[in-house]
């Protein structure tokens, strides 16, 4: 029983660190491909359904349960998926409001998302905020895809642009 025991636990915490080594390393990658991939999306959501969330990965969840919406065909279904996403985005906010990830995960749904959701309101208030802290960036890899959204959507000012570049 004892060794039954073992491994289970054995197996997981395996499992467990698996799925939690999935997240930050390729989360970043996968957010940008899960508008385009629905088999990516699905499988992200998955993933971050069944771990223990951080702030961070409630954001991301919210993240990919309102993308995931975009590959269902049920307008309910659609709905419904874009209500909660759209309130684990929010939790995560209200947890960590000064976390630029955070808050550029939501400006960057808030700007993709079709306008009919009445989903935008914290837009300009995010980019304001990401500008504002994005010296404070220490990892590369989130500076170039903040830097990359914002100017592949046009959303800086010549000022801002010359301020993010390095």
């Amino acid at each position: 029983m004892k060794l039954m025991l073992l491994i289970f636990f054995t197996t997981a915490n395996t499992v467990f660190a698996v799925k939690q080594q999935e997240f930050p390393e390729n989360i970043r990658k996968r957010y940008t491909m899960a508008p385009f991939n629905k088999e990516i999306c699905m499988q992200t959501l998955d993933i971050l359904e069944n771990i223990t969330k951080s702030s961070r990965q409630t954001a991301y969840l919210g993240a990919f349960q309102i993308i995931s919406a975009k590959h269902l065909f049920n307008p309910f279904k659609k709905l419904k998926i874009f209500s909660e996403g759209k309130k684990n985005l929010e939790k995560a906010v209200a947890q960590v409001p000064d976390d630029v990830e955070v808050r550029f995960i939501r400006m960057s749904i808030q700007r993709e998302i079709p306008g009919i959701l009445n989903y935008k309101s914290d837009l300009e208030e995010d980019k304001k905020f990401i500008v504002n802290n994005y010296s404070h960036i220490t990892d590369t890899e989130l500076q170039d895809l903040i830097f990359n959204f914002l100017n592949k959507n046009d959303m800086l000012t010549p000022e801002e642009e010359k301020m993010l570049k390095r």
